[in-house]
């Protein structure tokens, strides 16, 4: 059934003062409380990064439904690194629709229309994100849209809000590399707000035990950094102990703990050149500046340039 425009804007006002969190249950969904986290500021930018399976590709499906329902004629894009992640999150909105007996038009694997909105499961490539407008942007696995090829995904999709009033930006991912725009957002940025979903569970040395903090206490202890942080009610421990099994440690502490890893092929790695730096310490050599060659030099590597050893 389709609703007139006055009903549509009656509906759509009722959603909006309840808010995704409310229509979600509303639905017969469960919210666990890092989605009513991101729901609760969903006006705000946000970024997510998430233990793997724990209900972020959901959480962001809720989000994208909502919007199309209560934003008429809306347009929501998903930006992965490549479409068939895209597709997924397209597959999640759908599901959840179907709960509120949706009509879709259209209706495929890259969009998906609502009452008017569209919900567009983009291209990982600057030529598929330009040139299109979006009232909500996702970034889904922003972890993986690495080097200079992601920063350019990156700049090439924000001028999708460029005319929106209130523009809805979000990136959520689970932890990958250090490296990329996301991960520097995420480890220095002041432009997100950041919400962090850990699995109950710790790995120390080779064994998965329970986490030692309880909710309130993981809450106020990220929250001096700035991170609203949760735990989630997945993985298990006896899952995390295959997986250990399966992959190692480095995979686990990555893809579950939500710890950035630096790849291993980097020769130094980045704490080391962050101590080998100090402003404090004085130069083990000085002497007089030379010019050599258009190199200037001090001390003995300017007695070496300037012939004198």
């Amino acid at each position: 059934m389709r609703l007139t425009s006055e009903e549509y804007e009656q509906c759509a006002v009722l959603l909006r003062n309840g808010g995704p969190g409310q229509y979600m249950r509303s639905l017969g969904w469960p919210v666990f409380p890092f989605q009513q986290a991101v729901y609760d500021g969903y006006l705000e930018p946000t970024m997510m990064v998430a233990a793997r399976q724990v209900g972020k590709t959901f959480c962001i499906g809720g989000l994208a439904y909502f919007i199309a329902r209560t934003q008429a004629f809306s347009i929501s894009a998903i930006v992965c690194p490549d479409q068939d992640k895209s597709k997924t999150l397209i597959d999640r909105v759908r599901e959840i629709g179907r709960k509120d007996n949706a009509t879709w038009s259209p209706d495929n694997t890259e969009e998906l229309g609502v009452e008017g909105s569209r919900i567009l499961g983009l291209p990982g490539t600057v030529k598929g994100v330009v040139s299109k407008t979006a009232k909500l942007l996702v970034f889904d696995e922003a972890g993986l849209m690495l080097g200079e090829q992601g920063y350019e995904l990156y700049a090439a999709a924000t001028p999708m809000q460029a005319h929106v009033d209130n523009p809805l930006t979000f990136a959520i991912s689970s932890a990958w590399w250090q490296d990329g725009w996301f991960w520097e957002e995420w480890s220095g940025g002041k432009t997100y707000r950041k919400i962090l979903v850990l699995p109950r569970w710790i790995l120390r040395g080779k064994k998965i035990l329970p986490a030692e903090m309880s909710d309130k206490e993981l809450y106020a202890e990220y929250k001096e950094q700035g991170i609203h942080a949760f735990y989630a009610e997945t993985p298990a421990r006896d899952f995390l102990r295959m997986e250990l099994e399966r992959h190692g440690e480095r995979y686990v502490r990555q893809q579950y703990m939500c710890e950035f890893l630096e790849k291993e092929s980097k020769m130094f790695k980045s704490e080391w050149l962050d101590r080998a730096t100090d402003n404090e310490l004085s130069p083990l050599f000085s002497g007089p500046v030379v010019e050599n060659n258009g190199f200037e030099s001090k001390g003995i590597l300017a007695d070496v340039l300037g012939g004198r050893a």
